[in-house]
C-alpha cells in the first residue's frame, strides 16, 4: 500500500516506523528540511518538502497513485484540506488530525457529513491522551486503562506498592484468583516484559497488567491492598490542547483545578475558555511558584507541557514537595521505561500510541473492534472478532498453540464475558481480548490465517 504522511514530526515518525515494519511504501511531506533528512537517514522513504495542503506538493508526492493518506501535521486547518484534494484525486483511505474540538470544523458529526469533506477518520491524539491521564487521575492507583467490548472489558496496569501483603506469593497461591473476574496478562520488571505463569510472582515495584470485567473493576485495588479515592484537587502543568481538554473533564466532576502556563498569551487565552480552573503564568519547575499551590493537599500534579524534560523535572519537584501523586507526558521513548522506576513518578503517558491505535483499528475494520499500544511498555492489546475465514473458529483455545509472548485474556461470548480457558471452544462472531508483544505479531497472523496486524 502506498502511504503518503503529511507532518513529520513525532507523529509523523512514529506512523511511518510501524508502516514501514509492515512494507509499505511511504513518502513524507513536511516544510522542514532538517526533519526530511532525519527520515531519510533512517528510512528508506521518499520525502517531499512543502506545504502537503498544496495540490503541487500533493502531486508531487504521489497522490494520485496514493491508497491512503494520513494528515498529521500540527494544522487542522491543512489536514482538512489536504483530505479534501486526496478525495478528488481518488485516495480510498483519508485520515485527518484534528487538535481542536472537532465540532469547531463539523458541527454535523456524521459519517456522511466527513465524507463529504473528504474524511474517513478522524484522529484527535491530545483529546485522547487527556482522557488517558483523566482515567488515571479519577482511578488513582490505575497506571493504565483500556476498555473493550463497549466497556464490558478493561485491561489496567498498576504498580505494585510497598508493603503490599502479596509480594514474592506464587500467582497459583493467591486466594480466589481462580474463581475471581481478573486475568493477570503481563507484568514488567525493571524493563523487562514478561506473560506471567502460576508460578510467578510479584514483587515491589513491578507494575502488573490484567483483564477484568467492569464490574471487578473496582475490586483489583482490594485485591493488592491499594488505597483508593477520588480526588479533590488536582494541578496541570500546560495550557496546551492536552491539558486544556483535561481541565474541561475534571472541571465537570466539579474537581477544584489549577493550570500553569508560562506563555502569557496562551495563559490568558485558557482562562478565558476555562470557567471554574484557575490559571498561573509562571513556569512549573519554579519552587517559588509551586510553592503557592498547597502541594502537599493537591491529590494529583499532571505535567503536559510540550518539552519532556521540563515535565520531568516538575513532577520530581511536586514529589518532593509531598503531592499524592504525579503524572508526566513524555514524548521520548528513552525515557518511558526509567522513569516510574527511578524517579517515583506515579503515571508516564505518550500521545504518540493514540495515532497508531486510531489507524490500526480504521485499516482493519473487518476483523479488528479495537486496539491498543500501552503507554508504559511495549505491548499492544486488540480485540478481534472470529469471522467464517478465521483459522481459530471451532476450535479449542489449547489446540492454537500461542507463542510465549501472547495471550488470550478474555472471550466475549453470545454478549458474556468468558476468562480464557484451554477447554474453550472459539466460535462464529466471538470476541478475543489478545494481548501481544510486538514480536508474535506474524505468528499470530499465521494462527488466524489472515493478517490481523
Amino acid at each position: 500500500m502506498r502511504v503518503i504522511i503529511m507532518g513529520a514530526g513525532s507523529f509523523g515518525f512514529y506512523i511511518a516506523e510501524r508502516l514501514i515494519q509492515e512494507d509499505h511504501d511511504i513518502v513524507v511531506i513536511d516544510i522542514k528540511n532538517s526533519i526530511l533528512k532525519k527520515f531519510e537517514k533512517t528510512y528508506d522513504v521518499l520525502t517531499v518538502r512543502g506545504n502537503g495542503a498544496s495540490a503541487e506538493v500533493l502531486i508531487e508526492a504521489g497522490i494520485e497513485q496514493a491508497d491512503m493518506l494520513l494528515a498529521l501535521s500540527n494544522s487542522d486547518e491543512a489536514n482538512i484540506v489536504a483530505c479534501t484534494m486526496a478525495k478528488y484525486y481518488g485516495v480510498s483511505k483519508k485520515i485527518a488530525r484534528i487538535t481542536n474540538n472537532v465540532e469547531m470544523y463539523f458541527p454535523l458529526r456524521s459519517e456522511e457529513y466527513l465524507s463529504r469533506m473528504g474524511i474517513d477518520c478522524i484522529v484527535n491524539p491530545e483529546y485522547s491522551c487527556a482522557l488517558d491521564f483523566y482515567n488515571s487521575i479519577m482511578s488513582m492507583g490505575i497506571t493504565e486503562q483500556v476498555n473493550f467490548a463497549g466497556g464490558e472489558v478493561t485491561l489496567g496496569g498498576l504498580r505494585i506498592p510497598k508493603n503490599c501483603p502479596l509480594v514474592k506469593i506464587p500467582l497459583k497461591e493467591f486466594k480466589g484468583i481462580e474463581d475471581s473476574e481478573i486475568r493477570f496478562v503481563a507484568f514488567s520488571r525493571a524493563g523487562n516484559v514478561s506473560i506471567p505463569c502460576g508460578d510467578d510472582f510479584f514483587e515491589e515495584g513491578d507494575e502488573v497488567f490484567f483483564i477484568c470485567t467492569r464490574e471487578s473493576s473496582f475490586s483489583i485495588m482490594d485485591f493488592f491492598k491499594i488505597e483508593s479515592c477520588l480526588p479533590k484537587k488536582v494541578v496541570i502543568a500546560g495550557g496546551n490542547a492536552i491539558g486544556f481538554h483535561l481541565a474541561q473533564m475534571l472541571e465537570k466532576e466539579k474537581i477544584e483545578v489549577k493550570l500553569i502556563e508560562k506563555n502569557e498569551d496562551k495563559a490568558a487565552q485558557v482562562s478565558d475558555h476555562l470557567s471554574k480552573t484557575i490559571v498561573f503564568h509562571g513556569s512549573s519547575t519554579e519552587p517559588e511558584l509551586l510553592g503557592q499551590l498547597d502541594l502537599p493537599d493537591v491529590d494529583a500534579f499532571v505535567a503536559v507541557t510540550d518539552n519532556d524534560e521540563n515535565n520531568i523535572l516538575s513532577c520530581v519537584l511536586t514529589k518532593q514537595m509531598l503531592v499524592k501523586k504525579s503524572y508526566c507526558l513524555v514524548q521520548k521513548s528513552e525515557y518511558l521505561d526509567i522513569l516510574p522506576t527511578m524517579m517515583k513518578i506515579d503515571g508516564v503517558f505518550d500521545v504518540k500510541p493514540v495515532v497508531i491505535n486510531t489507524i490500526v483499528k480504521f485499516l482493519r475494520k473487518s476483523s479488528v473492534a479495537s486496539v491498543a499500544t500501552l503507554h508504559h511498555i511495549n505491548a499492544d492489546v486488540v480485540e478481534i472478532i472470529v469471522d467464517e475465514d478465521s483459522k481459530v473458529l471451532n476450535k479449542k483455545i489449547s489446540n492454537l498453540k500461542f507463542p510465549s509472548g501472547a495471550i488470550i485474556g478474555a472471550v466475549i461470548q453470545d454478549g458474556k464475558v468468558v476468562f480464557a480457558k484451554g477447554s474453550q471452544m472459539i466460535s462464529l462472531g466471538d470476541r478475543l481480548i489478545v494481548f501481544y508483544l510486538p514480536h508474535t505479531q506474524k505468528k499470530i497472523n499465521a494462527i488466524f490465517g489472515k493478517r490481523i496486524f
